[in-house]
């Protein structure tokens, strides 16, 4: 299983699904020193297309909605798989760094 490291006490943090849904802010909290770090992606451009397919089902339904009514919030189901590939990115590029 990946896992990100904490730059204040060098423990592995592995990253669970209710880690990264508490990390909504980008934020992960320490399970050991309970320090406060920030994730970053390297390279960056995969955490910007990562939100940006988090945006798109958004204003596909949206807009959607307009024309076809609640039958185009159906587009939002296709969001559900876009968070795991957000995990695996944080996963697999992600680095934790002290911030203040």
């Amino acid at each position: 299983m990946a896992h990100l490291t904490c730059p204040h006490c060098d423990t592995y943090i592995e990253v669970t699904w209710k880690r990264y849904w508490a990390s909504a802010n980008r934020i992960y909290n320490c399970p050991e020193c309970n320090e406060e770090s920030k994730i970053r992606t390297k390279p960056k451009f995969y955490q910007h297309i990562s939100w940006l397919f988090q945006f798109l089902p958004i204003v596909i339904a949206v807009i959607l909605s307009e024309e076809f009514g609640a039958l185009g919030f159906l587009a939002l189901v296709a969001w559900a798989p876009i968070f795991v590939l957000d995990k695996k990115v944080d996963e697999k590029f992600g680095e934790l760094y002290k911030f203040t």
